[in-house]
């Protein structure tokens, strides 16, 4: 798959959010390998006009790292992107089942929730559809 980086402006209850997303996800053939989203909703601390400071958007995007390194530590996992909405930050990556580290993503989240809210949740979307949402 060829990586093909975009930022979007999107709508997500009501408010106009912000999308940076891999759109090579688009022509994605093995969509049916990868049937679980997995998502992940972290709070915003520091913003300005809704959008996150430069130094609050480094500790997000150090927390996104880490989170996916823990999640590939178990399987293959196709990040799409993430949005950043009023309020918050969504996480976007499909795996192949929901296998995953439970320790490892607990210990993490544990010392996430001292700063921040986050919440991280897996469901069946064997179609893509929140991903073709986020891509356009």
């Amino acid at each position: 798959m060829k990586n093909n980086w975009a930022i979007r402006l999107i709508e997500v209850e009501g408010f106009t959010a912000t999308a940076t997303v891999n759109k090579g996800y688009l022509e994605f053939q093995d969509k049916d390998k990868f049937p679980f989203l997995l998502s992940v909703e972290l709070s915003l601390l520091e913003t300005e006009n809704d959008l996150p400071t430069e130094k609050e958007n480094a500790r997000l995007i150090e927390i996104e790292e880490n989170l996916l390194n823990i999640f590939k530590s178990t399987q293959q996992v196709h990040y799409v992107g993430h949005i950043t909405r009023k309020g918050f930050r969504d996480i976007l990556c499909y795996v192949g089942s929901e296998d995953l580290d439970g320790e490892a993503i607990g210990a993490y989240c544990d010392s996430i929730e001292a700063e921040r809210e986050i919440a991280i949740d897996i469901n069946e979307d064997s179609e893509w559809e929140t991903a073709e949402n986020v891509l356009g």
